[in-house]
């Protein structure tokens, strides 16, 4: 389950309360419900933001399997503060907080809808900048041919 915006740690407080947490280190314990019982026993991260996809405070629960488990777990989060992301919620705010650019969040679409295993490496290799990377190159190989030629007829 994963958690991203301002109330990212508020719920994990709630859910997993302990005393300071550490960025990007993993935390084994109890995982509350709504009501305080232990829903779980399993591993919580926190990643401060700037340092996570969408750019912002991110909070993640690992769980045993399930999906009776899953759904307590969404319930508490929900009755902790949180609210159910829409579709390409988490793209979308990694694009708008520049983590990614336009070709890597269509990427993320690709990627998800990816029908064969060519499919999903190519949108794969584009989510890690490949097309972007090359874009880049030729723009900055046209700036350098449009400044040489701007060059000759001063």
């Amino acid at each position: 389950m994963r958690l991203s915006g301002a109330l990212a740690p508020q719920v994990l407080q709630r859910m997993s309360p302990r005393g300071a947490w550490q960025s990007h280190h993993l935390y084994h314990g109890a995982i509350l419900q709504a009501q305080g019982q232990p829903l779980d026993y399993g591993l919580t991260v926190w990643m401060k933001a700037p340092r996570s996809y969408t750019g912002e405070d991110v909070v993640e629960f690992h769980l045993h399997g399930g999906s009776a488990l899953a759904q307590l777990c969404l319930q508490s989060c929900l009755a902790a503060g949180a609210r159910l992301a829409q579709p390409g919620e988490f793209t979308l705010r990694a694009f708008m907080n520049g983590k990614i650019d336009l070709a890597q969040a269509e990427a993320v679409q690709q990627l998800i809808q990816s029908r064969s295993q060519m499919a999903a490496q190519l949108a794969s290799r584009n989510l890690h900048g490949l097309f972007s990377h090359e874009v880049d190159r030729l723009r900055r190989q046209l700036l350098d041919w449009l400044a040489l030629d701007r060059k000759s007829v001063v």
